[in-house]
């Protein structure tokens, strides 16, 4: 009887240690099957990551064309990234302030005001082709919002926010080849080429465009006068002059006092 006791201890044991060893092996495969899905999900998720993919569209005005319109307009839509979860949407017919989220792993747009979402695959740095909602197709273009592509004085993001379609033909602006901001300044006075050329139409070339003895630089960002004319206000003055020579002193000095003044700042007195 014991024997049998023994026996039967002995075959539970096995039994036991059996189904145990088949549940931890199960519970392992669990996880490395779990862990193998993840890494193969992972690599498709960067396998779609296209290197010309931006990490932000902040500060960027996309232009859309929808396949199968017809010319002039092509179905153009406008969308102006204005920070990273609002957009300016604007196209022939209506101007929304939308709320976006843009996943650059996926190249991905989805604005949830519209409840709708762009996928993009970057065949360069400005441009590509787009799926909207997995049916819709068509082509894409995108660039810095502070460049005026139909130069009229105003940055392109600006105008689109005041609710204003470009004067340019619409088709021609992936034609563009500087529609990224160049950091370039030929003539080292602080402000970029691409700066003077589409928004201050200065020289880029030459650090003072209209020779008043102000850098374009501190024409523009300091004194506000303008860096295409030696004498802004026409008053007969040059800029350089109102901003440099002179000094308007407040308060009562007799003549002597107010020269003495002048002398010890090393200039003079005028009146």
């Amino acid at each position: 009887m014991p024997d049998m006791l023994g026996g039967a201890f002995l075959q539970g044991l096995v039994f036991c240690s059996f189904f145990f060893i088949l549940w931890a092996y199960c519970i392992w495969m669990r996880f490395y099957l779990c862990f193998i899905l993840f890494i193969i999900i992972n690599a498709i998720s960067h396998a779609q990551t296209n290197e010309n993919t931006p990490v932000s569209l902040v500060n960027t005005v996309m232009v859309r064309y929808w396949d199968g319109n017809p010319p002039p307009n092509y179905g153009v839509e406008y969308s102006y990234y204005k920070t990273d979860t609002e957009l300016i949407f604007l196209d022939e017919e209506e101007i929304s302030v939308n709320i976006y989220n843009w996943n650059s792993i996926e190249s991905r747009v989805t604005d949830q005001t519209f409840n709708e979402y762009f996928i993009y695959n970057y065949s360069d740095e400005n441009s590509g082709t787009f799926v909207m909602d997995g049916l819709e197709t068509g082509t894409f273009v995108f660039y810095d919002a502070s460049l005026d592509l139909d130069s009229n004085g105003i940055s392109d993001g600006e105008q689109i926010e005041a609710g204003n379609l470009l004067n340019i033909n619409h088709k021609l602006i992936p034609n563009f080849t500087n529609l990224t901001p160049s950091t370039t300044d030929t003539d080292g006075d602080g402000l970029s080429d691409e700066d003077e050329t589409y928004i201050y139409y200065t020289n880029p070339n030459n650090s003072d465009t209209d020779e008043d003895g102000l850098t374009d630089f501190d024409e523009v960002m300091t004194y506000s006068t303008d860096p295409t004319s030696a004498d802004t206000d026409d008053d007969g003055l040059t800029d350089f002059n109102e901003v440099i020579s002179f000094a308007i002193i407040n308060g009562s000095f007799s003549w002597e006092e107010a020269k003495a003044d002048a002398e010890s700042m090393g200039g003079r007195l005028a009146v």
